[in-house]
Formats: structure tokens, C-alpha cells, sequence
């Protein structure tokens, strides 16, 4: 065309700011933050429309299809590339995050878009992480292998890491990731580690504190300052999510010791200088102290009055206010008011604070709330465990009315399984207004246990035993045992399965298998040879009882009885077998069956051999525990228990017999009192058909921290073994008194990341010149 001078319209990317440049003209607007292309289109000056595109050209895809890029440009053949189009077609193609570079240009009537694709990544890879397992790492960074590689995404995954690390109180952890270029534009992400040390807790300060010792409260929190015998310990090292905990735990100690007014003011974590530790400093303010005032109970539920409620108050006017007692008379009564068929009442307390007199009036106001129905069950962190093998424990079921003390029961069955170090068990709100779902979230632990026993008395000397067992074989709750017992008396294996829901149904069956050979010339001057079978079978009778049967079929070799041995002894030399069945009758309203701390257990066992086998005879034990806490943490226990045997054929035989010591009576070694032939070479202990014994023991906590494990214990044994059922021989003498017998002792256990570990030492305060004593034993096992 004479006299028309084409121009070229170009728009750049320029220090992030997209121009426009059209006739003379200029327009600015921003790209995508990480955006870095450009587009060129030729126009007429005399014609300010945007040309059509013709087609569109797709250059640079390695993976992709040109028909994939095209779709997300939202241009389509025919559309006028203007500015503000192209500008557009640019976001969206950045904002798919595949490509690190693109540019578009108009060649004629084509439009040209030139792309530079992200990687993809072929693996994710941990290098330098130790205290924390590749696991958790990869759980806790959002990119995975085949997504595509953008580096927001690696920067967001660096900061998880980061907050993952602190979590545990690693501030000064860093992490750099790197690449490793392959074919096919792939790559491979490292993350390079720099862990550093734990950055711990130096000082634990609290001002405006005037009623409590710093020292109390630094009792009350959970935080703890760092020490190096905390070396097992995880709450030594500062965690702003521990801290506001702490403060919720201050608050509640106060409340508890009466202080409605207290405030926590700050709570501020300071890095000392040299960046090793943080000082963390608590301004309280602790206001006066408060009693109850007058406590009432008003009742809106037609038929109900609500002083029948106050035998479950755990408060009265007068005492010092306490929010703890507050929870625990709610739950009392709650309980109360389910047991009958208050399915849905709600308690719920009103305090009316009077400055003035420094009292709190409080009313619990009983309503009959909206009928809430359970709705789902969801579990959360059962990696091993089979999702049945919770759902049986739970008292509550799909459908059923909500009820909270059945929640609580629930979660307390949870616990006493031993499968899981943490267990909650908590309502959320469902999908509809008239459902609660509940939530039971667990952590799992170790339920698998190598025990290793070992215990040294002054005629034995050292005797230990291993065994390995699993308590929740293949998830399924099952509980598999195998046995060694190696010592210069014992020789035994031991095999036992329990399934303790057979048939899917609340019956446990289980059946032990067992071998031994027992030297007891030390004793009693015989060995005896044993090997049988016994089958179990379980079932409840109510929630606290609970009956199980047996039965039994083994076969006893008495042996090696030397010309010295006592005639009693020596007349019962051979081999007998016994076919038994019996019955345990359980009574248990323990509040933990792991760590009791209140409630009693007793039992009543009954056996009779005669139905097949050589022997014939009548066994009875009975015996109990009652716990009962006499302040936090300061655990007093008795036990009692009495049994006696009947031959039904004759005497009973000395394997047969009751024997006294060691674990059943400290301060005295195994068959260590009781009737004795003193006549014997050895003064042979002849055992017992009659026996009582009781134990008292207080366990308390030691001045050592807490978080140690180690409680310490006092304790007194005392009992009774007579009449061993023989006729004596003339000249033979048989002490045969019945005196009581009694030790005293004290005692430490651990609970120990190995396991349990136990030391005693006791001391016979009543015994007979004729008995075995016995000083020290320990025990100690671990865990996998």
C-alpha cells in the first residue's frame, strides 16, 4: 500500500510490568507473580483492530500434547488477539503451573506460543534427617513423585519441613533443596538436612506469683527445663504449641486451688544469646481466693428433683473452690441421671461470683437436652490394629443415644487393651442437628514384649527367664506367648494362644501348652517332670464379673529321690497323671486393669481332679486386691487370699501342694516356710494343703522428676502354711505349727524405655530358725 508505513505492536515483559505500545499509545498491567514471557502481534496504524487468529502453533512441548496447551488458553480460531486477551491466555497458561517460561507471538495470522515445561519429578529424597524418619518427612512435604516440579511448591514444602523440625524444638534446623537433572526432563528433589541441636529450655520464670512457688508451678506445667538426665524426656525443649498448653494447665491450678480471678498476662519465649536455648517467662495474675457459697440443684426435667442428685456432689458450702470437683459432680451426676434413663439430660453449672464475701454460689441447672443420636464412628491411627478390634470395646454403637458415660467407658476399654500409648475419644458434630459422630483418635505402641527376668536369693543364687510374647498378634487383639525358664532349678517352656473374642462373640478361648523339668533337692530333695495341656474358655457375667473354665490334662514324674530325702517324699516317687476342670469366678471394679489407683478385684477359684488320670483330689483359692489413693499419686493396695486342697484318694501329693516365697512372699525364697521334715538330710519342705497370706503396699512417687517413672514402694507380707497331709512316722520329726510368718521391705520400680524394671528388699521380721530367707530380687524386661 503507497503510503502506508507498517508498524510492528509489541508487548514485553519489563521488570515485571507487561507494555503496551500501539500508535504512540502506552498501557501497563501485571502479569503473574511468577511470570517471565512475552507476545508480539503486527497491526496497521491506520487500523486499530487486533488481527484474527488463523491458527495457533504450539512449539517447545516435550510431554505434552499441543492440543493440552491450547486448551488452557481460552483462545480459540477466529478470536481477535487484542492485548488484553493475550495477556489472559498468558496467566492461564501459568497458572497451571507446568511451565517455567512461555512467550506468544503473532506471526502474521498464526499465533505462536512457545512453551518451556516444568520438570517432573521422578523421586522425593531425605539426605541428613535423623531425628526425624524418612516416614514422617514424607508425610509431611506436599510434592510426591510424577507432580510436577515448580519451585512455590518446593519453597512451601521447605517451610513444612521447618515446621516440623521446630515442633521438636530444633530452631536451628535448615533445609536446601537441590536437583538432579535427568533425561526426559525429569528430576530428582533432595532435600539437604541441617538438623542442629535441640534448642532447649534454660529457665522457667514466673513473676506476679506470690501464693505459689515458682517451683510449684513449674510442677503444674508441662514444659520442663533442660537437664541432662532428661536425655529420654521430650519436654525439655521449647515448643510454642506445648506453651500455650502450659497456660491452660496454670489456669487450671488456680481454678482448682480456689483463684476465679487468675489471668496468665503473657507467656514469653526469649533465645538466649548464644542461641542454644530459649528463657521462658510467665507474668500471672493470681487475684483472691474463693470458696463455694450456697450449692443448689434445680431440676427442669418433670418428675425429678434434683436433691435426689446431691448424694453425687463432690463439693459442699464452705470448702475452697475447686473446678476439678466442679467436673467430677457433673459426671457423677450425669452418670446418675443415664443409669435411670435420662438418656439426654444435661448438667450444667452456674457459678455467681460475690466479690465481696470472696464466695461463688453455684447452681446446676438439670435439663432434659435435645435427644443427639450417635451417628458415625470414625477411628484414626490404627496402623495396626484391626478397625473390629476397637469397635468391640466400644459401649457405644451407631444409632444408639449418645451418652457420655458410656464415652467415657469406652475409651477407659480402649486403654486397658495395652495396644495404644495415647487414646481420645471425643464427639463431633455429625451431619445432621441430632447426631454426634465420635471420633477416636490413637496412637499406637509396641505390643510385642522380650521379658527378661532375673533374681538372686542366698541358696539359689542367680536364676533368670525370657520369654516373647505379643499381645495383639496380627492386629486382630489376640494375645501369643512363648516361654523360657533357665535356672539351677527351673527348667521350662511355655506356649499359650488367647483369642478373646471367639466366634465373634464376647468369649475369650485359649489354650496353653507347657514342659518342665524342676529341681528341687535344694527344697525338698526331689526333681519332677511335667508336660500337659490346658484348655480355656471365658465369658462375662455382667460388667464386673466375669467367669472362666479349664480344663486340664498333664502328666508328673517325681524322680531322682536320694536315700536322704525325707520318707514322706521318697513314698510318692513315680508317675501319676491328672485329668482337672475348674472355674474362676472374677468380681472387678478396678478403674484401670494396667494402672490401678482405686476399686477391688477378688476371685474364687474351684478345681477337681478325677475325671480320667491317676489323681483324685478338691481345690479351692479365694482371694482379693482393694486399691484405694490416699492422696495424688500415693497408692495404698491390700491383698488377701486363702486356699486349701483335699485329697479325695489319699494324701494329696507334694506337687500338688501349696508353697510360700519369693514372689508370693518376699523376705523368703521359694517354699521357704511352712511344714518341713527336719528328720531329712536337708529338712525338706513338704508343702502345704492349707494356706493364708496378705500384703499390704503403698507405692508413692519419689522426689525424682516425674517424667522419670520411678515410684517407690513400702510394703509388708505376712501369711500362714500348714498341715502338709502326711501321717508322721515314729521318730521322725515334722514341724507342722502354723505360725505366722511376716516381712516388711521396701521397694523401687521403673518404668523404663527398656520396660519394667523392679527391685525389692525385705527383711523376715517372724520367722523360725528352720525357714529359707531371701533378701534382694529384681526383675526387669523390654519392649519391641
Amino acid at each position: 500500500m503507497a503510503g502506508i508505513r507498517a508498524r510492528r505492536w509489541k508487548v514485553m515483559l519489563y521488570s515485571g510490568v507487561m507494555l503496551c505500545v500501539s500508535a504512540g499509545q502506552a498501557a501497563a498491567f501485571m502479569p503473574p507473580a511468577s511470570a517471565s514471557g512475552s507476545f508480539s502481534l503486527n497491526a496497521a496504524p491506520l487500523a486499530p483492530e487486533a488481527p484474527h487468529i488463523a491458527d495457533i502453533r504450539v512449539e517447545g512441548v516435550q510431554r505434552m500434547e499441543p492440543e493440552t496447551v491450547i486448551s488452557y488458553l481460552n483462545l480459540n480460531k477466529g478470536d481477535e488477539a487484542t492485548p488484553a486477551k493475550l495477556d489472559a491466555a498468558l496467566k492461564a497458561l501459568y497458572a497451571t503451573g507446568l511451565f517455567a517460561d512461555i512467550s506468544l507471538t503473532m506471526d502474521g495470522d498464526t499465533l505462536v506460543v512457545k512453551v518451556e515445561e516444568n520438570p517432573v519429578l521422578n523421586r522425593v529424597t531425605f539426605e541428613g534427617n535423623d531425628a526425624i524418619s524418612k516416614d514422617d518427612l514424607e508425610k509431611e512435604v506436599q510434592l510426591k513423585p510424577r507432580m510436577v516440579y515448580t519451585l512455590p511448591r518446593v519453597e512451601r514444602d521447605v517451610q513444612r519441613i521447618l515446621d516440623l523440625y521446630r515442633r521438636q524444638g530444633r530452631f536451628a534446623a535448615t533445609v536446601e533443596p537441590k536437583i538432579v537433572k535427568l533425561e526426559q526432563n525429569r528430576v530428582d528433589l533432595v532435600f539437604e538436612i541441617h538438623e542442629g541441636e535441640r534448642t532447649g529450655i534454660r529457665s522457667i520464670n514466673f513473676v506476679g506469683n506470690e501464693h505459689f512457688s515458682s517451683d510449684d508451678l513449674r510442677e503444674a506445667i508441662s514444659t520442663r527445663e533442660t537437664a541432662w538426665w532428661r536425655f529420654f524426656s521430650s519436654t525439655d525443649y521449647y515448643d510454642p504449641d506445648r506453651m500455650n498448653y502450659d497456660k491452660e494447665l496454670l489456669r487450671k491450678f488456680y481454678l482448682n486451688q480456689g483463684y476465679v480471678d487468675f489471668r496468665v498476662l503473657s507467656a514469653v519465649a526469649e533465645l538466649t544469646p548464644d542461641r542454644d536455648d530459649f528463657f521462658i517467662t510467665f507474668s500471672v495474675e493470681e487475684g483472691k481466693r474463693y470458696k463455694f457459697g450456697k450449692i443448689t440443684i434445680n431440676s427442669e426435667i418433670k418428675g425429678l428433683d434434683g436433691d435426689t442428685l446431691r448424694q453425687y456432689l463432690e463439693l459442699k458450702q464452705g470448702d475452697w473452690y475447686d473446678a476439678d470437683k466442679i467436673e467430677k459432680s457433673i459426671a457423677k451426676m450425669t452418670a446418675a441421671l443415664g443409669d435411670r434413663q435420662y438418656a439426654f439430660a444435661v448438667v450444667t453449672p452456674n457459678p455467681d461470683r460475690h466479690k465481696d464475701t470472696r464466695t461463688v454460689d453455684l447452681n446446676f441447672d438439670v435439663k432434659q437436652g435435645a435427644r443427639v443420636y450417635v451417628g458415625r464412628i470414625e477411628i484414626n491411627g490404627n496402623t495396626n490394629t484391626a478397625d473390629n478390634v476397637i469397635r468391640r470395646e466400644m459401649q457405644l454403637a451407631e444409632g444408639d443415644p449418645f451418652n457420655a458415660t458410656a464415652l467415657h467407658k469406652s475409651e477407659q476399654r480402649l486403654k486397658d487393651l495395652g495396644f495404644f500409648k495415647d487414646v481420645k475419644v471425643a464427639p463431633v458434630e455429625g451431619a445432621q442437628p441430632d447426631r454426634a459422630n465420635i471420633k477416636v483418635d490413637l496412637k499406637e505402641k509396641s505390643t510385642g514384649e522380650v521379658m527378661i527376668g532375673a533374681g538372686y536369693s542366698s541358696v539359689d543364687g542367680p536364676l533368670g527367664d525370657f520369654s516373647i510374647s505379643q499381645h495383639n498378634f496380627m492386629g486382630e487383639g489376640e494375645d501369643a506367648r512363648v516361654g523360657l525358664t533357665v535356672s539351677s532349678i527351673t527348667k521350662s517352656l511355655d506356649t499359650s494362644f488367647t483369642e478373646p473374642y471367639f466366634l465373634d462373640r464376647n468369649l475369650s478361648a485359649g489354650v496353653d501348652l507347657f514342659g518342665s523339668e524342676d529341681d528341687y533337692q535344694q527344697f525338698s530333695s526331689y526333681n519332677v517332670n511335667s508336660a500337659g495341656t490346658t484348655l480355656r474358655l471365658g465369658y462375662p457375667l455382667s460388667d464386673e464379673i466375669r467367669q472362666k473354665l479349664n480344663y486340664s490334662f498333664h502328666g508328673d514324674q517325681i524322680l531322682n529321690v536320694p536315700s536322704t530325702a525325707s520318707l514322706y517324699i521318697a513314698d510318692q516317687e513315680g508317675t501319676t497323671t491328672t485329668s482337672s476342670v475348674g472355674q474362676s469366678l472374677i468380681y472387678d471394679t478396678r478403674d484401670s486393669k494396667l494402672n490401678p489407683t482405686l476399686g477391688f478385684l477378688t476371685h474364687l477359684d474351684t478345681d477337681v481332679a478325677g475325671a480320667g488320670g491317676s489323681r483324685k483330689w478338691f481345690r479351692t483359692k479365694i482371694g482379693g486386691t482393694q486399691y484405694y489413693p490416699l492422696a495424688d499419686k500415693w497408692i495404698l493396695s491390700g491383698t488377701a487370699e486363702a486356699g486349701e486342697i483335699w485329697g479325695l484318694d489319699g494324701p494329696t501329693m507334694i506337687n500338688e501342694r501349696f508353697f510360700l516365697g519369693d514372689t508370693t512372699f518376699r523376705g523368703f525364697q521359694y517354699a521357704g516356710l511352712g511344714p518341713r521334715d527336719l528328720t531329712s538330710a536337708y529338712r525338706d519342705a513338704l508343702g502345704g494343703n492349707r494356706f493364708a497370706r496378705s500384703t499390704v503396699d503403698l507405692g508413692m512417687p519419689t522426689p525424682l522428676p516425674p517424667e522419670f517413672g520411678i515410684r517407690a514402694h513400702v510394703f509388708t507380707d505376712a501369711g500362714v502354711l500348714s498341715n502338709p497331709d502326711a501321717t508322721q512316722i515314729p521318730g521322725d520329726t515334722i514341724v507342722n505349727d502354723s505360725s505366722l510368718r511376716l516381712s516388711a521391705g521396701v521397694g523401687i520400680t521403673w518404668d523404663s524405655p527398656f520396660g519394667p524394671i523392679r527391685v525389692d528388699f525385705a527383711k523376715p521380721i517372724l520367722y523360725k530358725s528352720y525357714d529359707q530367707l531371701q533378701s534382694i530380687s529384681f526383675s526387669f524386661g523390654t519392649k519391641f
